[in-house]
C-alpha cells in the first residue's frame, strides 16, 4: 500500500470483514477518533491515505502509551492484545480519561489503580466491561466468588459482543459490526456514575453494591449526593406524563421504560452526568430552553464538580444538530468523531 501497489476499499455501512486488512484499517481509523458513520463510507485507502493514517496514528499511540503509563500496574489484570485489533493500551487510555473526568473538579472521586477500576465495573456492568468474572457462572452481583485475577477485557470495545468469558489473545472478533468508541465511553460514564451514587450505599435494598471491590476503600470516600435539599432529580406526576424537554434523554425521563414508563431518579442522574461530561455543548443548548433541565445541569455543575464545566472539541461542531436521544449511548449514532482526550475542562 505504501508503494502504491495495492488499495483497500472500506465497507459501505456498519459491517465489515473483520478478519483482514480492512479490519485493521477500521481499527486504525477508530484510534484516530472516527466513528462508524464516517468509517463505513466505502472510501478507498490508497498510498497517500495510508501514509497519512500511519503518521497520525503514531502520534495517537504515543498518547495511549503515556496514559497507560499512569496506570503502571494495568498489565497485572488487563486482557492481552487481541488478534488484529486495537491495542489494549487504547482501552487503558479510555478508562484513565474517564477517571480523569470524574476528578476534574476540586473533589477527587477516583484513584488510578486496578482495584478502583474494578470497583467501578463490578458489579454494575460485569460482562460488558470485564469477563463474566465468577467461578460458578452466576451474576457478579449474586456471587462474591470471583475469578482470580479478575480480567478487564472490555469485550464490546474490542468487538467481542456477547462474549462473557475470558478471551484468548489469538481469537478474532465474533461481531462484524464496526464498534463505536463514543457509545462505549458513554456506557462507562453512565455506569461509573451509578457506582459513585450515594443512594446505592445508603439504601439497604442495594446492600449488594460492590461486595467484591469496595469503592469507598479502593477509590475514595467521596460519593455523588443527588438528594441534597432542593435537588432537581424528582418527579411526582403520573407515569407516562413526564415532559421530555426536562430531561437529557428519554431514558432519563423514564419514557423509554417499557410498560410503566416509570421515573427512576438513579437513571436520570446517570444520564445527566453522562451528558454533562461527554456532550456538554448539546446539554447546554437543550438546558437553555427549559428551566427544569437547566436546574439539573446547574446541580451537577455546582454540587458534584465544584463549578467545573467541560467542552468536547470533537463533538462541539455537531452539537446543534444532535436531537434528544433515547439514551446518551444512542446519541453516539449521530456523532462522526469522538476522542476522550478532546473532552477538556471549559475555560
Amino acid at each position: 500500500m505504501r508503494r502504491g501497489l495495492s488499495t483497500v476499499k472500506m465497507p459501505i455501512g456498519l459491517y465489515a470483514d473483520n478478519h483482514g486488512l480492512q479490519w485493521r484499517l477500521i481499527n486504525a481509523q477508530r484510534m484516530l477518533g472516527f466513528e462508524p458513520a464516517v468509517i463505513g463510507q466505502g472510501q478507498v485507502i490508497d498510498a497517500p491515505a495510508f501514509k497519512d493514517i500511519d503518521q497520525r496514528l503514531a502520534a495517537r499511540e504515543a498518547l495511549f502509551d503515556a496514559d497507560a503509563a499512569r496506570l503502571p500496574n494495568y498489565a497485572a489484570n488487563w486482557a492481552p492484545n487481541f488478534l488484529d485489533n486495537i491495542p489494549r493500551t487504547f482501552g487503558v487510555h479510555m478508562m484513565v480519561r474517564v477517571l480523569d473526568a470524574f476528578n476534574a473538579g476540586p473533589v477527587q472521586y477516583q484513584r488510578l489503580t486496578n482495584s478502583c477500576l474494578l470497583a467501578n465495573v463490578v458489579p454494575q456492568m460485569c460482562g460488558a466491561l470485564v469477563d463474566f468474572g465468577t467461578l460458578d457462572g452466576s451474576s457478579c452481583i449474586a456471587s462474591p466468588l470471583l475469578r482470580n485475577p479478575q480480567v478487564i477485557q472490555m469485550p464490546e470495545l474490542f468487538n467481542f459482543n456477547g462474549v462473557r468469558r475470558a478471551i484468548r489473545a489469538d481469537e478474532l472478533p465474533v461481531d462484524a459490526g464496526i464498534p463505536t468508541n463514543c457509545g462505549y465511553a458513554a456506557l462507562l460514564v453512565h455506569e461509573f456514575t451509578h457506582d459513585l451514587d450515594k443512594y446505592f450505599y445508603s439504601d439497604p435494598a442495594n446492600s449488594v453494591m460492590n461486595p467484591q471491590f469496595d469503592r469507598l476503600a479502593a477509590c475514595s470516600t467521596n460519593l455523588f449526593d443527588f438528594e441534597k435539599p432542593g435537588h432537581p432529580f424528582t418527579y411526582g406526576g403520573a407515569y407516562g406524563m413526564q415532559n421530555p424537554a426536562e430531561y437529557v434523554s428519554a431514558y432519563a425521563s423514564g419514557l423509554a421504560n417499557e410498560g410503566l414508563q416509570d421515573y427512576r431518579p438513579w437513571e436520570d442522574t446517570a444520564e445527566t452526568v453522562t451528558a454533562y461530561i461527554m456532550f456538554p455543548e448539546y446539554f447546554r443548548r437543550v438546558a437553555g430552553a427549559n428551566s427544569r433541565l437547566q436546574a439539573r445541569y446547574d446541580y451537577v455543575k455546582t454540587q458534584l464538580f465544584g463549578g467545573v464545566e467541560f467542552e468536547n472539541r470533537a463533538v462541539a461542531p455537531q452539537a446543534n444538530a444532535l436531537t434528544q436521544p433515547v439514551t446518551m449511548t444512542s446519541l453516539c449514532r449521530d456523532v462522526r468523531e469522538f476522542r476522550m482526550d478532546d473532552i477538556v475542562v471549559r475555560r
